[in-house]
């Protein structure tokens, strides 16, 4: 491909996300559901900046999250006249993250097409549009997370320790991202993420009071953790929300058996079965396809972030913006692999992208109220089957021995 078209191929690109960003935000400002996890920031920005305590009296509609990302998010309730001005400024800061995150990443991604196919994908990644479309946090978790794997590569531990602990007061899943780090040993990853912890805890009672914070510890997560939310269990695609909508009764949601017992197996026995797997594999000490010891870490840090993923109490399709960071290390590195196997592994990534698009396109008009239409939770589960199957195909590159580079190293050994 010629310089002159290459640049062309790139303008048509350009020119694609200005109508993805132009048509998603007219959605956000009119759609029904737009801006509809926003509303629940803003309600509690509102008690955050009127005084009333944040976990006071909660209904299905309030703020459930911990007390920082209300606390950082409160200059926008501050600098605009209302909610919808709110609104309209959070889209361009995510629109911003975002890109900025595909900027970095992009740095990693060394053929020309490749990159190509990083910038577009998302336009056609439904949890890109649903992270936009709700008013997620789900961009600023994804440029935390890339952020703190770019750190790490860069030889920056301690802005990778600083990232990851941000990250966890905004959703707690990446707390196993610094398991991770603990369990290799990287001090400084680990120390700077207890740090900022510490810091982060004494900026949260400061602003919010001790009760608030003790409380959140002691009722609210607590409760999060055990049962998730219930009454979104036709749009929870973790390991609890899959075992909820298969074994137990949910609005919306036609399960495939009623028995507490085996949502309770189905559910420990996934997350035992992922994360032994996922630990099995890093701890070998086989020589694994990646020829060095960043790319291996490039496949570890992926595995344990889907893992975190599927193993955190919900996880909606914008959640899933995510796992754009997994393809990326799946596809930067030629890993030695065949042209054959390459192209399965592409083939079983659309494969894994398709699932979770057709759920949305399942449940269009689904959901919208009034509405007591009800899918089977075989249907609703289509995204947790395409998150699987991404774990699988990094898990299998972890497996995969490679028999190029073991003779030479058991020759050096032996020298």
């Amino acid at each position: 491909m010629s310089r002159k078209s290459f640049n062309s191929v790139w303008l048509l690109v350009g020119l694609l996300w200005v109508v993805f960003l132009g048509a998603t935000f007219f959605l956000y400002m009119n759609h029904p559901n737009g801006g509809g996890d926003f509303s629940y920031y803003y309600r509690g920005m509102q008690r955050l900046l009127n005084g009333t305590p944040l976990y006071e009296n909660l209904a299905a509609v309030d703020y459930v999250g911990p007390p920082l990302q209300i606390q950082l998010m409160s200059p926008l309730a501050m600098l605009t006249a209302d909610q919808a001005g709110a609104e309209r400024l959070w889209f361009g800061i995510n629109v911003i993250v975002l890109l900025g995150t595909l900027a970095l990443l992009s740095r990693y991604v060394s053929q020309r097409h490749h990159r190509l196919i990083l910038w577009t994908a998302p336009v056609f990644f439904i949890a890109t549009y649903q992270s936009f479309l709700f008013g997620q946090v789900t961009i600023i978790l994804f440029a935390l997370t890339a952020g703190a794997w770019a750190a790490y590569r860069e030889q920056r531990p301690i802005l990778a320790g600083v990232l990851l602990a941000v990250a966890v007061w905004t959703k707690f899943y990446p707390g196993l991202l610094l398991a991770y780090f603990l369990w290799k040993r990287e001090w400084r990853v680990v120390l700077a993420g207890a740090v900022t912890t510490f810091v982060v805890i004494g900026l949260q009672a400061a602003i919010s009071g001790t009760d608030t914070l003790l409380y959140y510890f002691t009722h609210v997560l607590p409760e999060l953790a055990a049962e998730g939310q219930p009454y979104l269990n036709h749009s929870n695609n973790s390991i609890l929300g899959f075992a909820q909508k298969t074994f137990t009764e949910a609005p919306q949601v036609i399960p495939l058996l009623v028995s507490p017992a085996l949502m309770t197996i189905t559910r420990y026995g996934l997350l035992l079965g992922l994360g032994g797997l996922t630990l099995y594999f890093l701890s070998r000490p086989a020589i694994p396809l990646a020829r060095t010891s960043l790319e291996k870490y490039d496949l570890e840090y992926a595995a344990v972030l889907l893992v975190a993923l599927l193993g955190g109490s919900t996880l909606g399709l914008h959640g899933m913006l995510s796992a754009l960071l997994p393809f990326v290390v799946l596809f930067r590195h030629r890993y030695g692999l065949t042209s054959p196997v390459r192209l399965r592994l592409k083939l079983i990534s659309l494969m894994a992208v398709l699932l979770i698009n057709l759920h949305y396109f399942l449940i269009i008009g689904y959901l919208l109220p009034p509405s007591d239409a009800e899918l089977s939770a075989l249907v609703l589960s289509l995204p947790f089957f395409g998150m699987l199957l991404i774990w699988g195909l990094v898990v299998w590159m972890l497996a995969h021995v490679s028999r190029q580079e073991t003779p030479v190293l058991e020759v050096q050994a032996a020298v």
